[in-house]
C-alpha cells in the first residue's frame, strides 16, 4: 500500500472516530436536559389545582398585609397616634378606645401633583388616603383650589387651608 493511501485512509479513521465520539456526546447532553412534554397547538394543557379550591398558591414567605398596602397611606402606628392627639376626641366607656366624630376628622395634605392645567392633591381624611381634584369633596370639604404647596377647602367651620409638610 502506499504511503498516501495509508495517510487518506488514517485521516479517514480518524475523522470518523472523532464524528462518532462527538455524536455519542451530542447524545448524551441531550439526555440530559429536562424535557418538556410536548403540546400541540389549539391543546390546553391541564393544570393541577391547589389542595384548598379558591385559596391562590402563592409563593414561601409571602404576606398578604405587606403586599396589598396603599402607598400613600399613613402607617397604622402613626394614625392611632395622630387619633390620640387629636382634641376632643372621647374614649369609649367600654373598651377605652378614641370616638371620633366625622366632623372632628381634619383632613392632612400628603402630596400635590401638577401638570399642566390639571392639578391633584393627595389627601388623608381618617385612614382613607387618596387623590382628589379641584371640586370634589373629602368628608365634609370641598376643594376650592390647588396650588404647588397647599390646598385650600370650604367645609363646616368656613374655608381651611392645608399645606405641605404641617
Amino acid at each position: 500500500m502506499s504511503p498516501i493511501i495509508a495517510a487518506f485512509t488514517t485521516r479517514w479513521r480518524l475523522l470518523t472516530v472523532l464524528a462518532i465520539v462527538a455524536a455519542l456526546t451530542a447524545t448524551m447532553y441531550y439526555r440530559s436536559l429536562p424535557q418538556v412534554p410536548f403540546v400541540p397547538a389549539g391543546v390546553i394543557p391541564q393544570v393541577t389545582m391547589p389542595s384548598q379550591p379558591g385559596k391562590p398558591v402563592m409563593p414561601k414567605g409571602y404576606q398578604p398585609e405587606l403586599a396589598v398596602r396603599d402607598p400613600f397611606a399613613a402607617p397604622a402606628e402613626f394614625l392611632a397616634r395622630q387619633q390620640q392627639l387629636m382634641p376632643g376626641a372621647q374614649p369609649k366607656a367600654a373598651t377605652g378606645e378614641r370616638q371620633i366624630r366625622q366632623a372632628e376628622i381634619m383632613p392632612v395634605l400628603s402630596g400635590v401633583i401638577m401638570a399642566g392645567n390639571s392639578a391633584s392633591a393627595i389627601i388623608q381624611y381618617g385612614a382613607d388616603s387618596r387623590s382628589y381634584r379641584r371640586g370634589d369633596y373629602v368628608g365634609p370639604y370641598q376643594i376650592v383650589a390647588i396650588s404647588n404647596s397647599y390646598v385650600t377647602l370650604h367645609g363646616p367651620g368656613g374655608r381651611l387651608t392645608l399645606g405641605l409638610g404641617r
